[in-house]
């Protein structure tokens, strides 16, 4: 990771940032970028970066103060194709998030969209919400996994914002 993204807060117009999150995508690496929205009451949409051309489309939803954080594939337990086996090995995780995170995320990554929707993305705290889940989007790509946002900027999960037309980088309350 680039030294420059150690230092908070981070501007998303950073050459580092892009490129850490398209060197991961040319690995063949999804990379989940949530967007969380200065002053609109905790508002956020999660989206998928499967390329360049799909990472610069998903910015334009971006405008000024926007929290964004990316996810790559390291940040998740599990990663492969939803089945019987990763449907139990996730349920066994459950427990081991639990207890800080109260659950756990769930996200299909070879939907059609940037956006993850509600078929796209759950977040289950049960094992039959998993299930449920995992009959839902059997044989799909998926991570499962914690998106903590709130954790410092590392290999895993780099937060980025925004910044205001003059260049510089105003966080707001989200």
């Amino acid at each position: 990771m680039h030294e420059s993204l150690t230092n908070e807060p981070v501007s998303s117009a950073t050459p580092a940032f892009r490129n850490t999150i398209l060197q991961a995508i040319a690995e063949g690496q999804p990379v989940i970028l949530l967007f969380r929205y200065a002053n609109c009451a905790g508002a956020k949409d999660y989206f998928i970066a499967r390329s360049a051309a799909e990472y610069d489309s998903v910015l334009t939803h971006a405008r000024a103060k926007t929290s964004i954080t990316a996810f790559f594939q390291t940040n998740f337990k599990l990663h492969g194709i939803a089945d019987d086996l990763l449907c139990a090995k996730t349920i066994e995780l459950l427990p081991t998030v639990a207890t800080e995170y109260e659950g756990i995320d769930l996200l299909r990554v070879d939907g059609p969209d940037a956006e993850l929707d509600d078929v796209h993305y759950d977040y289950c705290t049960t094992p039959e919400d998993i299930q449920d889940w995992f009959r839902s989007n059997r044989g799909g790509q998926f991570l499962a996994g914690t998106m903590e946002f709130w954790q410092y900027n590392c290999p895993h999960i780099i937060t980025a914002y925004v910044p205001d037309d003059d260049g510089v980088v105003r966080p707001g309350a989200y």
